[in-house]
């Protein structure tokens, strides 16, 4: 049966229990100044108590006594300032830990001292620093949710919109609206791929990520990206292609996870391209490398903003664009989060003013081994 927390440490505390209900001194300092003023003058009060009972004169015991009383003195003086240095960990670490309560801001402790105290800085700093980063990444991860999550709904409900059109017409093109409820199935299986990769997120904060691996053609889920970004390419009228360099070849790795990253990508493409631009996405292969490349017509990117165009944060578009949005870095944040967890890279290759490529680079290992043989 587990022990009670509350009465494991009793014994330790009880004296400090009776003196924390002393109405004065208040302080936890004061107290502890107050036991020491007490116990360094008890050579003084025996020294008083011995004179009074014994024989000595006045004459005798007045020397004795003073001496005494300065060595008593001297030694409370040194005492209490050496215990006021002393309960500097524990003042410190309650002034961090009032500072984070007020302001939320990690506190600067002291880490390399080995002793209780120094374990309690340590301790403290280490706690108040990984409850802000568990902070940040909830923040992070809401944000990317409502990134990722609206991106398909805003693609069914353009699918939506078209096909009640349609059907409001005498004559409907019903092939059309077949292709917008595809359209709308794939946006739907799309988003629910987007919340599993949520959750697979959040364990990767937690140090872990789990990949799940199956063998498709790269051609097939090519298309599917282009499914899913098609209706948002249309509406803002867009030059939209994509395609796939080297025909028939199989990818072995989590299909899911790579598909959602050409989808991000490509969603950021679309939306910060101004109207009528063009926007690419395309595969092939080199001896080493299996490399996606995803380019658009759009303002490029400054360098104020390639500093920190993968970390999960959320802040004004470019002042030097004019897109039409106003939010940069989620997207691209789970794109990084998955590349590597996948085992590749991503960079830029291009932010001139005339677009913005982005290149996701894979090890050939990830291609089938049976395509990778027909392929030779």
């Amino acid at each position: 049966m587990a022990s009670d927390p509350s009465s494991e440490h009793a014994d330790a505390l009880r004296i400090y229990s009776a003196l924390s209900q002393l109405p004065v001194p208040r302080s936890y300092t004061g107290k502890i100044f107050l036991v020491a003023f007490l116990g360094t003058h008890i050579p003084l009060l025996t020294a008083v108590g011995y004179t009074a009972l014994s024989s000595l004169t006045w004459e005798q015991a007045r020397p004795i006594l003073q001496v005494t009383l300065g060595a008593t003195l001297v030694g409370t003086g040194c005492t209490l300032w050496v215990l006021h240095r002393l309960l500097a960990p524990i003042r410190c670490t309650a002034e961090a830990m009032q500072r984070y309560v007020d302001t939320h801001d990690p506190p600067n402790l002291p880490t390399h001292f080995t002793d209780r105290a120094g374990q309690l800085m340590n301790n403290t700093q280490r706690t108040l620093t990984k409850l802000s980063m568990l902070l940040a990444f909830k923040d992070r991860m809401l944000g990317v949710v409502s990134h990722d999550a609206r991106g398909p709904a805003s693609s069914v409900l353009m699918a939506v919109d078209a096909i009640t059109k349609q059907l409001e017409t005498e004559q409907p093109n019903m092939g059309y609206v077949r292709s917008l409820t595809e359209q709308v199935e794939h946006a739907v299986e799309y988003q629910l791929d987007v919340f599993q990769s949520m959750l697979d997120v959040a364990r990767y904060g937690e140090g872990q990520i789990t990949l799940h691996e199956e063998t498709d053609q790269a051609e097939a889920m090519m298309q599917r990206v282009r499914q899913n970004l098609r209706m948002l390419a249309q509406d803002r009228n867009h030059d939209f292609t994509v395609h796939a360099e080297t025909p028939g070849l199989h990818l072995h790795t989590d299909i899911g996870k790579l598909e959602q990253i050409l989808n991000n990508l490509g969603t950021n493409a679309l939306k910060y391209t101004p109207q009528g631009g063009t926007v690419e996405i395309a595969m092939h292969t080199t001896n080493d490398d299996i490399i996606f490349s995803v380019s658009d017509t759009g303002p490029g990117i400054s360098d104020k903003l390639r500093d920190n165009l993968f970390d999960a944060y959320r802040t004004d578009a470019d002042p030097d664009t004019d897109s039409d949005t106003n939010s940069v870095g989620l997207g691209l944040w789970i794109c990084k989060t998955f590349t590597e967890a996948l085992g590749g890279t991503i960079d830029i290759a291009d932010t001139s003013s005339n677009g913005t490529t982005f290149v996701v680079r894979f090890p050939r290992g990830i291609v089938d081994a049976s395509s990778a043989s027909q392929q030779m």
